[in-house]
């Protein structure tokens, strides 16, 4: 990249463009925060999954209701 935009844009910030939240979770720990899990834990490792560059269609683990109130969840579609 050569540092020129197309005509109309302008450079900016990320945070002036969306919500960012740098923060994260720290993993749960125990076998009880993932049993009958139905909500995804993302990993970076998730990321480079097959399938998963773009969307995530999938994730190697899932948390349960128990550890879903300790965490942040993020609504379907936020983009990592």
């Amino acid at each position: 990249m050569n540092g020129e935009l197309p005509n109309g844009w302008v450079w900016t910030s990320l945070g002036n463009v969306c919500n960012t939240i740098t923060s994260g979770n720290p993993a749960p720990q125990g076998k009880d925060f993932f049993e009958n899990g139905k909500y995804p834990f993302v990993r970076v490792q998730d990321m480079g999954q097959l399938g998963n560059n773009v969307y995530i269609h999938g994730t190697k683990d899932y948390i349960n209701e128990k550890a879903s109130i300790k965490m942040k969840l993020f609504p379907k579609g936020s983009v990592l």
